[in-house]
């Protein structure tokens, strides 16, 4: 009950409690399996002594309460292990100890109340590990655990019970930590005294109703340059005089009191980090004066103002801000924007607008925003786009609206920006898609228009999108398409049509829509009777799930030579074709899972193929059942129906056997005797020609070199490198593939070569005795003796032959 592809294995959400049964039959080259969402309670030695490649191993959200030390120790290899959301109350100081490769570690949310000294000994590679809500309390067991670990960087202790985090009597060191978590505890007063934390550059303290910090908080961490205090009770005077040279990013979130209460004691703070550019306040009631008075005294690049109140946004509310990159204005309930609220220069780049109140985008809106490259404005009530609400946008490459209530979108909608890259309009109330609605989109790459409720697609609808990549359909109501309006995507990777109401497109329907979508690789498609058709010869991935369809034509993928991902699940097929799936020479994953299979014949021969097929994964064989009446709860792939094969195999074994005797005999006569035949021809004729010519014989070569194919370099290198070029005097060799006349028969040329040779040398090895044409070259050259009263053989043994060879 497992979906896999080459390496990978993920068989979760299946309710398995025995999780040595359930993968007993994955492959030892499994580098990735993924069983979480299941019942395991408990893990033994063998569960994983099968697959020793694993890189990855996921066992989050399981019940695991008891795991014995040895399971993990076939897993030399693995880097990535999650045993997060279980029943764990303590790690086994023998359970890691043979992966000292693991560099990623989750054991979140499970009850471990403290941590062995040894748990963590040996995982020297250890990057990142995960410990937050646990029972954890106290800090310094954990910092005597991890001390040896020299790669740590990211260290999660968020949500435990941890009080007091650097308390003696010993200095609690950290070199090389990076990242740490505190948030979630129960730290009151943050005292860092007693720690050492050179190398740490952020630190999350938030939500741990902190109300004040000790002398000198954060001598400890001169590097730190990211600092969350969200959602404390801690006024903000009390970071006056903190030292933190390094600090960019700084998290105020949710603060009480609220740092509006006092704008020019925050200013203070702020002006005290000589290098903060970047400041998270979200609900922080500002006003737009003590915005801009922000703006003054700060040199922001980097601003979040999100689920604060500013319905409306007056004149110049961000005009201080003369750096400012990235605004984020998420749930703030804003109700209009005015081209006058941004000022003049204003460098912005990423604006986020999301889950507000916009009804409307006045002209001219953006224009101050000459730099803007990303907006985002999802999630709003806008309904018309005017054309003019975008004037001035050259630089805009990606636009949200999903989530809107926009209606229609038409030649001149994005005319002021046209250099866009990635255009999201999903989930909005457009209806009909317009003949060159998209046209001045020349540079778009990425078009998403699901969600909506489009019924209509012109002909000319994507005229000009010559670059598009991307595009995203699925979700309408659409029923077809003409068989031009995909033409001009030329580019075009992934096409989406899921979740439409598409249903004609069969094998009368000629041309079809798809047919000039040559570099066309992910298809996502919905129909009840389909052919996708050809011309689709690049495309690699095809998804059928969910189409209500009852039966597949024959030549349905006929010309899908790249097709490797097939998903056919949840549709209404009863019998498969072997045939149909043979024709896919490139098929590699298959998944047919959810359909009324009928154990029959009609379906024997793809039983055999799908049980047997080597090189074609089927997704969740094993879990398919059988349909038809007194056939409750039998799996498919478990169904004998052999039978099925038996009588038509019998007669075509006659009928075979009958053909052999009538129309083979000659040939098996001719590959048993045929080397008798030949060998008798040859001496006939060497007799023949020696009294013919019996004296006063003329040799073109002095030897006639007779070895196998393993050894031609050794014979350039050693023999006619040696004999023929350094040798004095110079011998004459015929060496085979040197000097065999080319078109005539091997035979003849092995026999005219011996003939024409003073001598011929045998370079015995192990291959040579094993390969048929030197052994007829010694016997040809043996009829010598017999015709010439001579012996010519020079037998070399190139290496020790035992005797019984």
């Amino acid at each position: 009950e497992f979906k896999s592809l080459p390496g990978l294995a993920v068989c979760s959400g299946h309710a398995i409690i025995n999780l040595n049964s359930a993968i007993a039959s994955l492959p030892n080259v499994t580098y990735w399996l993924n069983a979480s969402h299941n019942l395991v309670e408990m893990l033994n030695s063998t569960t994983f002594s099968h697959l020793p490649a694993l890189l990855e191993l996921y066992l989050d959200h399981n019940n695991i309460s008891h795991i014995e030390p040895n399971t993990f120790q076939s897993l030399e290899g693995l880097e990535v292990l999650d045993l997060s959301w279980n029943q764990l109350t303590a790690i086994d100081p023998a359970l890691l100890a043979n992966l000292k490769r693991l560099s990623v570690l989750h054991l979140d949310n499970n009850k471990i109340a403290t941590v062995h000294p040894s748990s963590f000994m040996f995982q020297l590679a250890l990057r990142e590990l995960i410990l937050s809500t646990n029972k954890l309390s106290s800090f310094q067991e954990i910092a005597i655990g991890v001390k040896n670990l020299s790669q740590l960087t990211i260290l999660d202790l968020s949500n435990n019970s941890i009080s007091a985090p650097c308390v003696g009597p010993s200095l609690l060191s950290f070199p090389f930590l990076r990242n740490l978590s505190l948030s979630r505890n129960v730290i009151h007063s943050l005292d860092l005294s007693n720690c050492s934390f050179p190398s740490l550059q952020q630190l999350d303290l938030s939500i741990n109703n902190m109300s004040e910090l000790e002398a000198g908080p954060f001598q400890a961490t001169p590097a730190l340059t990211e600092l969350s205090l969200d959602s404390n009770s801690l006024k903000v005077s009390e970071l006056i005089n903190i030292s933190l040279p390094n600090l960019t990013m700084l998290h105020l979130s949710s603060m009480h009191p609220s740092l509006s209460t006092n704008v020019s004691v925050a200013c203070s703070v702020f002006q005290s980090f000589p290098s903060l550019i970047s400041l998270d306040i979200k609900r922080s009631k500002f006003s737009n004066n003590q915005l801009r008075q922000l703006g003054s005294c700060t040199n922001l690049t980097w601003l979040t103002l999100s689920t604060s109140q500013f319905r409306y946004l007056e004149n110049k509310t961000f005009e201080t801000f003369q750096n400012l990159k990235y605004l984020s204005m998420d749930k703030c309930k804003i109700l209009k924007l005015s081209s006058n609220t941004w000022g003049k220069g204003l460098p912005l780049q990423t604006l986020i607008l999301s889950r507000n109140d916009i009804a409307e985008l006045d002209e001219c809106a953006f224009a101050a925003l000459k730099n803007l490259s990303y907006l985002d404005l999802s999630k709003n009530r806008l309904t018309n786009l005017e054309t003019k609400s975008f004037f001035g946008m050259a630089a805009l490459r990606t636009l949200i609206l999903q989530y809107c209530q926009i209606t229609a979108v038409t030649l001149n909608t994005f005319f002021y920006a046209r250099k866009m890259e990635f255009l999201d309009l999903s989930f909005n109330s457009i209806t009909r898609i317009r003949d060159y609605a998209f046209s001045r989109l020349l540079h778009v790459k990425t078009l998403l228009l699901s969600g909506n409720r489009i019924l209509t697609v012109q002909s000319s609808a994507f005229r000009n999108l010559g670059s598009l990549k991307y595009l995203a359909l699925d979700q309408n109501f659409i029923y077809k398409f003409s068989e031009s309006v995909f033409k001009p995507l030329k580019q075009l990777i992934t096409l989406d049509l899921s979740y439409n109401h598409l249903f004609t497109y069969n094998k009368y329907d000629t041309p079809t829509p798809f047919q000039n979508l040559h570099s066309l690789v992910k298809l996502d498609i919905n129909l009840s009777e389909i052919q996708p058709g050809k011309g689709l010869t690049n495309l690699h991935n095809l998804w059928l799930e969910n189409s209500a369809i009852p039966d597949l034509p024959e030549e349905i993928f006929s010309g899908l030579t790249s097709l490797e991902e097939l998903d056919l699940s949840n549709n209404y097929l009863k019998n498969f074709s072997q045939e149909m799936f043979g024709r896919l020479s490139s098929l590699k994953y298959l998944d047919v899972s959810e359909n009324p299979l009928i154990c029959s014949c009609d379906n024997a021969r793809f039983q055999n193929w799908s049980i047997s097929v080597p090189n074609v994964q089927i997704a969740l064989l094993d879990s398919y059942y059988c349909f038809g009446s007194g056939l409750p709860n039998r799996l498919f792939a478990d169904e004998d129906l052999s039978f099925c094969l038996g009588n038509w195999e019998m007669y075509l074994f006659i009928a075979t056997t009958v053909t052999i005797l009538l129309f083979l005999l000659p040939s098996l006569i001719y590959a048993k005797l045929g080397w008798t035949f030949r060998y008798a021809f040859y001496l006939l004729r060497g007799w023949g020609y020696n009294q013919l010519h019996p004296k006063g014989r003329d040799y073109q070569y002095d030897a006639y070199i007779s070895c196998c194919s393993h050894d031609y370099k050794w014979v350039i290198d050693n023999i006619l490198e040696k004999l023929e070029k350094q040798h004095e005097p110079c011998f004459r060799f015929c060496f085979g593939p040197r000097d065999f006349a080319p078109g005539q028969y091997y035979i003849d040329n092995v026999q005219n070569g011996i003939s024409r040779s003073r001598k011929t040398l045998c370079l015995v090895s192990r291959n040579y005795l094993e390969n048929e044409w030197c052994s007829l070259e010694i016997q040809l050259a043996c009829s010598n003796i017999y015709y010439h009263g001579y012996d010519p053989l020079v037998v070399v043994f190139k290496e020790e032959i035992p005797n019984y060879r």
